[in-house]
This record gives C-alpha cells, structure tokens and sequence, in this order.
C-alpha cells in the first residue's frame, strides 16, 4: 500500500491523481443530488465555455471561441456530455501514467534511470505518452455511448405548411375541423379551419397553406381544388 501510495503521489502520476480526485468528487456531489449533469446537453458545457471565449474575443479581439468546441468535434468527444469524456480521459491518463512509471522503473535500476535521464524527464516524457494513448483510449470507450446522446428534435408546427392531410371529422369550416398530418410516425391530430365553402368530410384531402400560432389551427384548403383535381 505504502508503495502504491508513493507511486500515485509521484510526478508525473500525481498530476492525473490530483484530477482524478477531482473527477471523483464531482461525481460523487453528482450522485449527491446536488449538482446537475446536463445529459440531455452534450454541448451545453463546451458552449458555456465558448460563450466566455466568443466574449472576451469580442474584446480583445485576439480569441476564438469555437475553438474549443470545434476541437472537441474534430475528436469525436463532443456527441456526449463533456464531463463525462473528460472523466474518462482523466481515468485513462492516470492508469496508463502508473502503468507507466511502474513498467520502465523495473526495466531499469532507478539510479540509471536518473543518471542518463532525470527524473523529471522521464516522468515528462511518459507524462506525454500517457495523454496521447488516454485520448485514442476515450475515443475507442466513447464511440458506443453516442447514440445514448443524440437528441430528437420535434418538427417546428410550421413545417407542416404545404403537407396534404386528411380530414378526420365530419365537417371543416370556419370554426371547427380536424384533420392528421403524416409526420413519420403515428400520425399528428390537428385542428383545422377553412373559411370558404367546401366539401370535406372525414376521410377527405386538404393542403395545408398556413399556421395560425396564436390561435394554434392549420387553414387548409380542398386538396382537388388546390392541386387540380
């Protein structure tokens, strides 16, 4: 244990340590309740992020923003949560640095190594070559956990503008009707209104030519009429 403990609080280990014991405490406050893991955000935090950088360029005129998150998309880490790539780049980065130092210091007596190296060298230079290996590693782990992250947008109501539907009840005028929108599932229940005088009746084609967002109706005119029979 003794041992152990000297190898984790050794550079460069202790620097993935120190980060490590960060991760954990955020996860831990996490479980807590008392924190909130944006999950259903995977970019909120880089924006955040971008956000301060997009501002204080805007002052000083010598910074991009979308650096970060650009960056973060050109690694394939951007499709989940950040602190949670993060987390595991940090675990990787750790384990691989005390693998590491443990793997040359028993190639070698540990004054040979500091002769013809340095310590501080040699804990630099592993130091490296553990982040580059952690990053291939965390974008190996995290590749199978995007699609728990990818968000559905619904169609804007607008977008229906210009969809035949078919009227789903008895009549269609100015004050009453309803008809169903393809929408690539199920189908979509709206309200319809027309205000000239028509034929529609359930089961009838209708174009849909506007939205009223105020008072949340399609007005639809008679498919035949409209299209030309």
């Amino acid at each position: 244990m003794g041992e152990f403990l000297a190898e984790i609080l050794a550079f460069p280990t202790v620097v993935f340590s120190a980060l490590l014991g960060l991760v954990v405490l955020y996860w831990v406050v996490v479980l807590l309740g008392l924190l909130e893991m944006d999950v259903l955000d995977p970019g909120g935090i880089v924006e955040s992020v971008d956000g301060a950088l997009d501002a204080a360029g805007g002052e000083a005129g010598d910074v991009d923003g979308g650096g970060l998150a650009k960056g973060l998309q050109a690694l394939g880490l951007a499709q989940v949560p950040l602190t949670m790539s993060l987390s595991i780049l940090v675990f990787f980065g750790w384990a691989l640095s005390y693998l590491g130092m443990r793997f040359v210091r028993g190639l070698a007596p540990a004054t040979w190594i500091q002769a013809r190296l340095g310590e501080v060298a040699l804990g630099a230079g592993i130091g490296l070559a553990a982040v580059l290996a952690a990053f291939y590693l965390t974008l190996i782990a995290v590749r199978p956990l995007r699609p728990l992250f990818v968000l559905h947008n619904a169609p804007l109501r607008s977008s229906f503008v210009g969809r035949v539907c078919t009227v789903t009840s008895s009549r269609v005028d100015a004050e009453f009707g309803q008809a169903e929108i393809e929408d690539g599932g199920a189908g979509l229940r709206v309200d319809v209104r027309c205000g000239e005088d028509n034929d529609l009746t359930r089961g009838s084609k209708a174009l849909v030519y506007e939205y009223d967002a105020k008072e949340e109706v399609y007005h639809v005119s008679p498919a035949e009429e409209v299209l030309g029979g």
